[in-house]
């Protein structure tokens, strides 16, 4: 999580949370990160909004990029 841009000001940086885990695109998202943990590549990602909405909880992670 280092050097990811907090957009909304979440008050809460020492997490990422998947936004919409429990959709298809979500299981896709997981799935790629783990991918990407298990083969060591980096991946890019697109955080918008704070999971306990306003700039409440954790930064939410919308999109995944293999890199």
């Amino acid at each position: 999580m280092p050097g990811a841009i907090n957009p909304k000001g979440c008050s809460n940086t020492s997490y990422l949370k998947l936004a919409n885990a429990d959709t298809e695109s979500g299981k896709r998202q997981y799935s790629a990160l783990l991918t990407a943990y298990a083969a060591g590549k980096n991946v890019n990602l697109a955080l918008t909004g704070c999971s306990g909405g306003g700039t409440n909880g954790y930064p939410l992670i919308e999109q995944v990029w293999l890199s």
